[in-house]
């Protein structure tokens, strides 16, 4: 009879320990969590493109002439109004050869018509003598394209002069983008060669769009854009290559998280987590902008409180939470 009241009590207290198991509270899930704090956000439009003056000129002689003397060279400084070299000009027919070729092929009769009109030109500033190529403003002689006796025509460039004070980035603009850039946008322009970055602003965008071919077989789609670099300095080399970032907007009281924070659930509600009074609690949001691998909160979090953005295991609604 004792056995039968000893067995009657121990099943008992299996039973009841069972059950007691069962009620046990989840275990805790360590997580990471970043507190809210409002902030300024911009968007920007990223391309590609290369650095070149905005100021460039290609000098050609008024008519076919003798180059005389070079007096400076690719790469010096010179004023405006520097003279670069001296033309020996002449009322010889003989120097117009050098440009038979280009018009016979064309038309003789519009070639002998422009030899006469150059005649003319030649005597009325005087016949045979001396001219010369000026610099129509200060900067750098870029390129020196004749040589001393050269016969040149006005069909022939005898140098180059960029203002190099003043320097552009011109970039590709994606079909898709170039609504949202307007003239006068900052941007940041970083010079590939000196891995440096300046401050511009734009220029310029093109309203004309070009088309081009990929080399998987299809196309794409973009429009030019010139961004002026504000003080550019003396290191900066025409023909760099340049990675632009043009701000187009910004925003400021923005509360963010990064993209894993967000969650969708089977009714395609975005929801986070937030940890209040140690656990995790479902709060449904909506988002805005995207921007550098984070996403804007529009609604349904305030600035102070602490939304969960990575945790050990599987996270739910009411679960006990212990922050890392």
């Amino acid at each position: 009879m004792k056995k039968g009241v000893i067995l009657l009590i121990f099943s008992a207290l299996v039973i009841s320990s069972m059950f007691v198991v069962s009620k046990r509270e989840p275990s805790v899930l360590y997580v990471e969590t970043e507190t809210m704090t409002s902030r300024t956000i911009t968007k920007s439009v990223s391309a590609s493109g290369s650095i070149s003056e905005i100021l460039s000129q290609k000098l050609y002689p008024s008519y076919t002439a003798k180059v005389g003397e070079i007096y400076v060279s690719t790469g010096d400084f010179v004023e405006e109004g520097q003279v670069l070299m001296s033309l020996i000009t002449t009322n010889d027919i003989s120097v117009f050869g050098s440009v038979t070729e280009m018009f016979s092929e064309v038309d003789m009769e519009n070639y002998m018509d422009a030899v006469q009109t150059l005649k003319e030109a030649m005597y009325a500033a005087g016949g045979e003598g001396t001219s010369y190529i000026i610099s129509p403003f200060s900067g750098i002689v870029t390129d020196i394209k004749v040589t001393e006796r050269e016969t040149v025509n006005p069909l022939v460039c005898c140098a180059e002069i960029s203002d190099i004070s003043r320097m552009q980035a011109v970039v590709n603009i994606s079909e898709g983008e170039m609504n949202d850039i307007k003239v006068g946008m900052p941007a940041d322009v970083v010079v590939t060669s000196l891995g440096v970055s300046y401050q511009g602003v734009v220029l310029e965008v093109s309203p004309r769009i070009i088309e081009t071919s990929t080399l998987t077989g299809g196309s794409s789609k973009y429009s030019e854009a010139i961004i002026e670099i504000l003080n550019p300095g003396e290191s900066i080399a025409p023909g760099s290559s340049a990675e632009v970032k043009i701000l187009t907007s910004r925003k400021s009281g923005v509360i963010s998280v990064p993209y894993e924070a967000v969650n969708q659930d089977i009714n395609g509600n975005e929801f986070v987590y937030v940890v209040s009074n140690g656990k995790a609690e479902k709060r449904i949001v909506q988002t805005g902008y995207e921007f550098d691998g984070r996403v804007e909160l529009t609604s349904g979090i305030i600035a102070g409180e602490r939304v969960l953005v990575s945790a050990d295991e599987e996270v739910f609604d009411g679960a006990p939470v212990k922050e890392k």
